[in-house]
């Protein structure tokens, strides 16, 4: 499992490096893979607009394609657009459902690699607020 500090470099290097960022481009599946930054996030309460607080247990897994600068959500819906969005102390990834809600998880780069994920869900036709608190780590 990597830690913390191996997850802010990965991170961080995935919002620096594009294709054409000078990187030499292979076709080789193990240098591929090393590209390739799973995010693991545990998302232990979950809190609506009225400040009432609860367990989660919610887990959401990212995949970053570093040499692409693409991040897609694992087992979450294909047809979601992502955007990453880096900082220097930060990392938020925005997800845009078909609906026109949207989603965000924001993790810190330093520290215990807090994370907040953020949904403006529309189900059916009522529009779905939460709000989760967790953490989120390299593996």
């Amino acid at each position: 499992m990597r830690g913390l500090l191996d997850l802010a470099a990965a991170v961080m290097l995935a919002a620096m490096l594009t294709p054409t960022a000078g990187v030499a481009q292979t076709s080789s599946t193990e240098d591929e893979n090393a590209r390739e930054i799973i995010l693991k996030c545990y998302f232990d309460w979950v809190c609506d607009p009225n400040r009432k607080c609860q367990d989660a247990g919610e887990n959401i897994r990212f995949r970053v394609n570093v040499a692409e600068n693409t991040v897609s959500r694992i087992g979450g819906d294909p047809l979601s657009k992502f955007m990453l969005v880096p900082g220097d102390r930060a990392l938020t990834i925005l997800e845009r459902p078909i609906s026109g809600g949207v989603s965000t998880t924001t993790m810190m780069l330093t520290g215990g690699g807090d994370a907040v994920h953020s949904e403006n869900a529309v189900i059916g036709r009522t529009l779905t607020p939460m709000q989760y608190l967790g953490t989120c780590t390299g593996v």
